[in-house]
């Protein structure tokens, strides 16, 4: 999976969304970390905030700060660095975005995202797939 925003211009910062963390195990996770595994050249990442559905009214998809549309990220409460749990065989409720601010010219698209997520007994990776 690839992420990419067109008319990126140097100076602006743009979110992107993670796929929504999903549970796939029979016991409870709790969502640790997302992060980038590509970022290109000229991207610079800010930080992955986590944001409440509920909040946002339903997964906002990508933004560029500074814009009201589809939603001002900027303004949404951000629940990263907060425990994220996920039921068994659930979708959670919350999701994670990529904030990059692009630095220079940027010749590739951001890519691959991992999840880590701590179960009752051991680490697990996190499913973050689009379901």
């Amino acid at each position: 999976m690839s992420w990419g925003f067109p008319h990126a211009q140097v100076g602006k910062t743009y979110r992107f969304a993670f796929p929504p963390f999903v549970n796939g195990k029979g016991t409870k996770l709790v969502a640790e970390r997302v992060k980038l595994a590509q970022v290109p050249e000229g991207v610079k990442v800010i930080g992955y905030p986590v944001y409440s559905v509920d909040h946002t009214n339903g997964c906002i998809l990508d933004s560029q700060d500074g814009l009201k549309y589809p939603r001002d990220m900027t303004k949404m409460p951000n629940y990263a660095g907060k425990p994220i749990t996920v039921e068994p065989h659930k979708r959670s409720d919350f999701y994670a975005m990529a904030e990059v601010h692009v630095t220079g010219r940027v010749k590739h698209h951001l890519g691959s995202c991992t999840g880590t997520a701590q179960c009752s007994y051991h680490a697990g990776e996190l499913n973050t797939r689009a379901t």
